[in-house]
């Protein structure tokens, strides 16, 4: 974020109120990213530092070109004084610590995000990886420079678009503005609800906000009027209260941006507009207020990356002290970076087109050395051999080599002469793949695999997901090409079904919905058995054994986390100062209190088909406590997926006793590992 203000003399005078903006919005993200529970909508903060921006850059631009002063050297020059210097402090630092504290494959992701920083482009990166509001968004030590990428990009199209419109009136001007800025709030409201991720991430969506900015300092810059008064008292206090409700009432669970965005931006925009009222000279202006203002940027860059750290670390969640010395270290690490690395670099002087090679080639080199962790796959010598064994492990379960996009294509080996064990269902299922296949290897059988993230092999009911409308059709079409083929197979044997049964409670913006052979029903858990059982009964009368897997335990905790804080020793000693570290220590952990939540619904449905449900879970749990790993051995890649060698033991419980030969752990099989039984279904 780029939280820049104008030098004296160049655009809006200064103004302490502005500064006091900014405090109130560095404090709301500061805070609310620590957890502070009053602050549900603190991440608003970044909607009102892109008005700032937009009216400070606005502004700067506008008088520039419409002076005929405007250079692009210049500008770009002093945008690099203002945000290289302490961003790659922050890089540094952060890839310095990530190097005794991160295992191979993390250090491989921050180096790629640091990258995606140096080129104003992690905004397009996370759109694509990370979902701001869900747990694992804490985990990218870089991913504040999301909004530092935005801002970047939108400094290197404005100058061009106020350049195309030099030649219209001032009035003209700023209702071309108008209208460039409702394109991008309509964008934002329309096709932002089929896209969440992209009109969170990237600019066009996002443009509006930094637009108002715009607007409204041409508006000055024309000699507009501004409310004064009494006008200005009522406007700016009520604004003030607009914008602190919505820092305190919004939460994750509402679109943003989305309608409510428009309050705390209109507010902001008002606040700026009204610098004589009293609440922007009293309260704003306060000299402890402008004092955090001036800091804002460099405490924004420097607390992420040392929360990121402690949620790394963390088995489980941080402490809120151990959070609450975060904010206040990174308060004086941001002090320290303006005092020390923002002000010296923003006062000097040289040449614009000097300066701006000579940051490019700074940024180059830190570019490189970035790209060597890259290439060098995160410098897997640095750590414990087990910390590379559990990123393998990882790894392999994200790969999904039987995980398919809908085409049609799955994993399979029908050679065998016992007949065909099929695995059908979503990425439970697929972790699930590796015992499959050394079981159906072991009894003599040919194996078949069709997995489809988040499809739930369900008939007669349509998965919907509000991030994705076409989601529902492609789960359709593909768990009705699977169970055709299943069914008309005469070589299939026995079939399991799996998946996250409890899918809905976790998956945000899901939900099931009855086609044309299911009456409509609300009732979510009914439909998951209606739909489970349609699937069950078709096999079943195509003369199949149905089984269907019990679903794994979902964790509270990210158990392959938890296992490289108990094995990288900076690492772990972190682990201790934030959280408890006994569940790392002994490989027990809770699970969460709703899983299960839907088995007696699919189990009932399940043997009401004809089905047979088996457990998965008696090899690892005790009421509400599971083991996670044993010793060495991982049973588990995330808070819901099965390692491989935790899907042998799950799947130990799909026959009685040992004469399966399927083995208690083991590696996973060479057809997985390698890839090489790709072979179209059709």
């Amino acid at each position: 974020m780029s939280i820049a203000h104008a030098q004296a003399g160049k655009g809006p005078a200064y103004r302490p109120d502005i500064d006091g903006l900014r405090a109130i919005a560095v404090s709301a993200v500061v805070l609310y990213h620590a957890g502070v529970p009053f602050l549900k909508g603190g991440f608003a903060g970044v909607d009102v530092f892109f008005v700032i921006s937009g009216f400070l850059i606005g502004t700067i631009i506008f008088q520039g070109v419409r002076a005929g002063t405007f250079s692009f050297a210049d500008f770009y020059a002093r945008r690099a004084r203002r945000i290289i210097p302490a961003l790659v402090a922050v890089i540094l630092a952060t890839i310095a610590l990530g190097a005794i504290l991160l295992s191979a494959a993390e250090y491989k992701s921050a180096a790629v995000s640091a990258l995606s920083a140096l080129l104003a482009i992690s905004n397009i990166r996370f759109e694509r990886s990370i979902s701001y509001f869900t747990p694992d968004a804490g985990l990218d030590p870089l991913l504040m420079t999301w909004s530092l990428g935005v801002e970047e990009q939108f400094y290197l199209l404005l100058p061009f678009i106020f350049l195309v419109l030099a030649r219209f009136g001032d009035r003209t001007v700023i209702a071309l503005l108008g209208v460039l800025t409702l394109a991008s709030l309509g964008a934002c409201l329309y096709l932002g609800a089929a896209s969440p991720a992209q009109a969170f991430y990237l600019l066009p969506y996002r443009a509006w906000e930094l637009g108002i900015g715009v607007m409204l300092g041409v508006w000055v810059s024309t000699g507009g009027r501004l409310p004064r008064g009494r006008a200005a008292e009522a406007l700016g206090t009520t604004a003030m209260i607009v914008l602190c409700a919505s820092l305190v009432l919004v939460d994750k669970d509402v679109r943003w941006p989305g309608p409510l965005t428009v309050a705390p931006v209109l507010a902001t925009a008002a606040l700026i507009a009204t610098p004589g009222a009293r609440v922007n000279r009293k309260l704003l202006g306060a000299a402890p207020m402008v004092g955090i203002g001036l800091i804002s940027y460099s405490w924004y860059l420097w607390h992420w990356p040392l929360m990121a750290f402690l949620r790394i670390s963390a088995v489980g969640e941080p402490r809120p002290e151990a959070m609450g010395l975060a904010v206040l270290v990174s308060l004086i690490a941001g002090w320290l970076s303006w005092r020390y690395i923002e002000m010296p670099f923003r006062t000097g002087i040289g040449q614009p087109v000097a300066t701006v090679r000579r940051y490019g080639a700074a940024m180059g080199a830190v570019a490189l050395s970035l790209a060597l962790v890259t290439v060098l796959d995160g410098f897997p010598d640095r750590v414990p051999a087990e910390a590379n064994r559990i990123d393998r492990t990882v790894e392999a379960v994200k790969a999904g080599r039987c995980m398919m996009d809908g085409d049609g294509n799955g994993c399979q080996n029908t050679d065998g002469d016992g007949g065909i064990i099929v695995l059908i269902g979503d990425s439970h299922a697929a972790a699930l793949a590796p015992a499959v296949v050394e079981l159906a290897k072991n009894q003599g059988k040919g194996w078949a695999v069709f997995s489809l993230g988040s499809c739930r092999p369900l008939s007669g009911v349509r998965i919907a997901k509000a991030t994705d409308p076409g989601f529902a059709g492609t789960c359709e079409k593909f768990t009705q090409d699977a169970l055709a083929w299943t069914a008309a197979n005469p070589r299939t044997v026995d079939v399991i079904l799996a998946g996250m049964w409890e899918g809905v409670m976790w998956n945000e913006g899901e939900r099931y919905v009855g086609n044309a052979e299911v009456l409509l029903n609300s009732d979510q858990t009914a439909l998951l058995g209606t739909g489970l059982g349609n699937s069950v009964h078709h096999l079943v009368a195509a003369g199949k054994r149905v089984h269907v897997a019990q679903d794994t335990p979902y964790w509270l905790i990210d158990p392959a986390r938890a296992a490289l804080s108990r094995t990288i020793p900076a690492r772990y000693w972190l682990s201790r100062l934030s959280s408890e570290t006994t569940m790392a220590d002994t490989g027990f952990a809770p699970v969460d209190p709703r899983h299960l939540a839907n088995e007696a619904v699919v189990s009932r449905a399940v043997r009401e088909a004809g089905g047979r449900y088996f457990a998965t879970n008696s090899s690892f749990c005790s009421g509400r406590s599971c083991r996670y790993r044993s010793g060495d051995t991982l049973y588990f890649a995330d808070r819901s997926h099965l390692s491989p060698e935790g899907a042998m033991l799950a799947m130990s419980g799909f026959a009685h006793g040992a004469r399966t030969g399927l083995p208690v752990a083991g590696e996973t099989p060479p057809e997985l590992a390698s890839g090489r039984e790709l072979r179209s279904l059709r």
